[in-house]
């Protein structure tokens, strides 16, 4: 029997992240263009949706997206 879980991904709007990856596609940040090397960029979590969405106790909510702001 398969079991299939998901977890809902929750941030506070405003919170950053680190992301370390290996750029196959080329990715821009500030007109800076990198491809095929490892790299390491920070990442701010934006609202997504600008409608009516109820927030958790605690600031959380799960119509967010990652945005990239600068290279590291």
């Amino acid at each position: 029997m398969m079991i299939m879980r998901y977890k809902k991904k929750t941030a506070v709007i405003g919170d950053t992240r680190v992301v370390e990856s290996f750029l196959f596609i080329p990715k821009c940040i500030d007109n800076e263009w990198r491809w095929l090397e490892f790299a390491r960029w920070r990442e701010k979590a934006f609202r997504w949706f600008s409608g009516y969405q109820p927030l958790s106790t605690y600031g959380e909510t799960s119509d967010f997206r990652w945005g990239a702001i600068e290279w590291l």
